[in-house]
Parts: structure tokens; C-alpha cells; sequence
């Protein structure tokens, strides 16, 4: 009696074959492990916009019954951004893990995935500085008076440079990490499923962009936003987009100082 040919169909001398296990992206992981929804982000951007509103009023009015001689600039305009930061951190911090429950790598702690995460981070970061330094040339050459880029960093160093660790901490270090969660960590994955990946880097990107009021940012801002978000997805984690944030941050103090 003849062996039966593996060849004739016979499914016990075929071979098998092991599924290989596809990687997990890190923007479906991102969104994925999101619980919150846009009703979320919406609630969460009323609040901290009121919030904001409500300490930048009540420190113009502190600031307006003080004496003329009182200097009241240094430690409370410093003290006003790090709190504005800390509302926004806690906004995204109530409406996602608070109310839906979860662990912070929801919000992208989590180690970057990737090929040198950093690189590619700082690598985006100078395709939007670049393209963000154009446009503002182009404004200061064809463009509005309202539409050239203020010089904010330079505002900041004349007002509070004589606390410099203090604008340091808040501007490098505690600001980006805050608008990173809020904007990045909070509000990009609670637009995803609703508006898809393009559409929420536009909408969170913009939203970025309002939130630095001034006319003059809001296209540099919004790139900037674009290019934090997309980092934000390529890597699955908001530390990257952090360190670009904060790369931003720096350079712009050190260029207001230098000059």
C-alpha cells in the first residue's frame, strides 16, 4: 500500500502555516485604548476656557487695586501661566481617566514605539519650524499688520527674565507637558473616532492654534500643532511630542534673550 501523496489535497500532509501576528500601529493604539468621547473634549475645553477666563480676570483686577509701585508682573504673571497649564492638565486628567477610569498610558505615557523615536520627534519639528519661519517671512514681507508673528518669547523674557528658572520651569518644562496632555494626550484621540485621523489633527491642531489667542501665531501655532500630533501617532506617546514641544519652547526664549 502506497503512502498518500502530500500533494493530492489530503489535509494532514499539508503543511501548516503559523499566522504571523501583524504589529499594532501605534495611532490604532492610541486610539484604541481612548474612552472618552467628543462630547468630552467639548465639556473639557468649556471648562478650561471659563477657567482661564475667570484667573486672567480675577489677576487684572488684583493688579488694578494695587499701587503704581507694587511690582506685581514677576511672580504672578508667572504664577497665571502655570496655573492655566495646570487647568488644562486637569481637565484632560477629570474627563478621561477620572470619569472613564483607565491608567495614564491612555493618555500616551507609555514608552515611544519606533525606530529612534527622538529623532524622528526632532526631525518633524524642524519640517514645521521651517515651515512656520516661511510663512512668518512671507507675513512680514506681503502680509497684515495682524497677521506678522509677535514677538511673544521676547515680551516674556523683558517681563519675568530676572526670574529666569522660574520662566524656564514654566515655559520649557511645565507648559509643554501640559498642553501636550491636554491638546495631544486628551483632545486628538477623543476627535479620532469621529473624524478620523486627518480630521482631528486639523481640529485639535487648530484648537491648538486658538488657544495662543494672538492673530499672528495661529498659522505657525497650528503647524507646530500638525506636527506635535502627528509625532504624537507615528510613536504612540506623548513624551516625544514633549521634548519637540519643549525643543520649541527653548529656542524661541534663547532667541529673545540673545537679541
Amino acid at each position: 500500500m502506497t503512502a498518500p501523496d502530500p500533494g493530492n489535497g489530503h489535509p494532514e500532509y499539508l503543511p501548516h502555516r503559523v499566522p504571523r501576528k501583524e504589529k499594532e500601529r501605534p495611532d490604532a493604539r492610541v486610539a484604541g485604548e481612548t474612552r472618552w468621547s467628543v462630547g468630552d473634549v467639548a465639556r473639557a475645553t468649556l471648562v478650561t476656557l471659563a477657567t482661564i477666563i475667570a484667573i486672567a480676570a480675577a489677576a487684572v483686577l488684583i493688579a488694578s487695586l494695587r499701587r503704581p509701585d507694587e511690582d506685581v508682573a514677576l511672580p504672578g504673571g508667572l504664577w497665571l501661566l502655570a496655573i492655566q497649564t495646570g487647568v488644562m492638565a486637569g481637565a484632560a486628567w477629570f474627563f478621561s481617566i477620572r470619569k472613564h477610569g483607565g491608567g495614564i498610558a491612555a493618555l500616551g505615557f507609555r514608552s515611544p514605539a519606533g525606530r529612534h523615536p527622538s529623532l524622528f520627534a526632532t526631525g518633524v519639528w524642524i519640517a514645521a519650524f521651517m515651515a512656520a519661519a516661511a510663512w512668518s517671512a512671507l507675513m512680514m514681507w506681503l502680509g497684515p499688520e495682524w497677521l506678522k508673528l509677535p514677538d511673544s518669547a521676547g515680551r516674556l523674557t523683558e517681563e519675568f527674565g530676572a526670574n529666569l528658572g522660574g520662566l524656564i520651569l514654566v515655559v520649557v518644562v511645565w507648559g509643554p507637558a501640559g498642553e501636550e496632555l491636554f491638546f495631544r494626550g486628551f483632545v486628538l484621540p477623543g476627535l479620532i473616532r469621529r473624524l478620523g485621523v486627518p480630521g482631528a489633527i486639523v481640529v485639535s491642531s487648530g484648537l491648538f492654534a486658538v488657544f495662543h489667542v494672538d492673530p499672528g501665531t495661529l498659522v505657525p501655532t497650528f503647524l507646530l500643532g500638525a506636527a506635535l500630533a502627528w509625532i504624537y501617532l507615528k510613536t504612540g506617546s506623548i513624551w516625544p511630542s514633549i521634548m519637540a514641544h519643549s525643543i520649541q519652547n527653548a529656542l524661541a526664549l534663547w532667541l529673545a534673550s540673545a537679541s
